[in-house]
């Protein structure tokens, strides 16, 4: 039985009850109901929070939670994939950004000046 004739089934049985009993409140049940189902239609924050994490910490993995989320069902699933996707690419263009800092430094380039000689000099 999917999600949607479940609750139908339980909106009903709310109705049958509240026709039956005069002092059961029929808007507050199924208001309950309704909010219980749209959060169970979350993305856990706990799996989000891993997500962005991995999407800061290692750029070309966040792309594979990108992808996972796009096809969940939950509400705000798409959004999560769009979040690890920018992060993916920030924190990937940061990276490349401090790689190429460290290695055009101008002081790497005064070592490969170094004679070998005088470095088998300072090893003895």
């Amino acid at each position: 039985m999917d999600k949607e004739t479940e609750i139908a089934d339980k909106m009903e049985r709310i109705r049958k009850l509240a026709a039956e009993n005069k002092n059961i409140d029929e808007q507050a049940l199924i208001t309950a109901l309704l909010a219980d189902a749209d959060s169970a239609a979350q993305l856990s924050g706990k799996e989000t929070g891993k997500a962005y994490l991995i999407s800061i910490l290692a750029p070309p993995f966040g792309l594979y939670y990108a992808a996972k989320f796009w096809f969940r069902a939950e509400a705000d699933a798409r959004k999560a994939a769009y979040i690890c996707v920018v992060l993916t690419v920030i924190s990937g263009l940061a990276v490349w950004w401090l790689t190429n800092a460290a290695v055009s430094n101008p002081q790497l380039k005064s070592i490969q000046d170094i004679n070998p000689r005088d470095f088998q000099d300072l090893i003895r």
